[in-house]
């Protein structure tokens, strides 16, 4: 194999590794809930009053204008208040906050790493090359 596809071969690996996930977040004024991504996982619901309610399973009831769904409470202080199912006036809200995980490559780790390996490796090299400096032969 020539030297070259076993750099490929070594390198390509690290390199589509190198990704996180973050999450996207979105946020609807509730007047504008219609726009809410109703395939997200959970849904986080902030009130006049400075609380969040953190939601899976939700949905918004259009009939009773209401956000409901099982989760947790948070007061103002993002201590949790309570956990199960909620039910939220519309009236109560102010923002819908939605997140979705995206996949995003990260291509920082790997210029650190190539950049490493690439000081060890002509290090090592000029040892071989001239072990007396290095190894005191």
């Amino acid at each position: 194999m020539p030297l070259r596809l076993r750099y490929l071969a070594v390198f390509l690996p690290l390199l589509a590794s190198c990704s996180t996930t973050l999450y996207s977040a979105r946020f609807r004024q509730p007047q504008y809930r219609s726009q809410v991504d109703r395939e997200a996982p959970f849904l986080k619901v902030h009130t006049v009053e400075g609380e969040v309610y953190v939601l899976g399973d939700w949905q918004i009831d259009e009939k009773k204008r209401r956000v409901e769904g099982a989760g947790i409470h948070y007061d103002v202080n993002r201590e949790v208040k309570g956990h199960g199912l909620h039910k939220v006036p519309l009236s109560r809200v102010v923002m819908l906050e939605t997140n979705r995980p995206e996949q995003v490559k990260v291509y920082r780790q790997f210029a650190v790493l190539a950049v490493m390996t690439a000081a060890t490796l002509g290090i090592t090299l000029y040892c071989v090359a001239v072990p007396g400096v290095c190894f005191g032969l």
